[in-house]
């Protein structure tokens, strides 16, 4: 999918309506930046899902924190690593990044 990024980033924005047109990075935080609680991340999981026709571990959701997260999730099921090679985790993975211990569902 050749616009993947900024269909995320719309689909982000239309979930985040009651907002005047807020500024999306992926530093942004769901949380403190858009104020997001567990229901608007299941809304943006649908919406994910049904706009760019993937599915999204539940396991990926809960660890959201920043749109980063989010990012990294639609970017891991659009262009899945190929079978042969090995999958590590590692500390720098934006779904390890818990610094401010706020995820996306609590």
């Amino acid at each position: 999918m050749e616009n993947w990024y900024e269909i995320t980033l719309d689909l982000c924005r239309r979930q985040a309506w009651y907002l005047s047109g807020p500024t999306l990075e992926p530093t942004t935080h769901l949380v403190h930046d858009l104020g997001f609680d567990s229901l608007d991340c299941l809304q943006l999981t649908i919406r994910l899902e049904r706009g760019l026709g993937i599915e999204i571990p539940d396991q990926e959701t809960q660890q959201w924190q920043t749109l980063a997260h989010v990012l990294a999730s639609v970017e891991r099921q659009l262009f899945p690593a190929p079978a042969s090679s090995p999958v590590t985790s590692t500390s720098t993975s934006p779904a390890h990044d818990n610094q401010s211990g706020l995820s996306c569902r609590a």
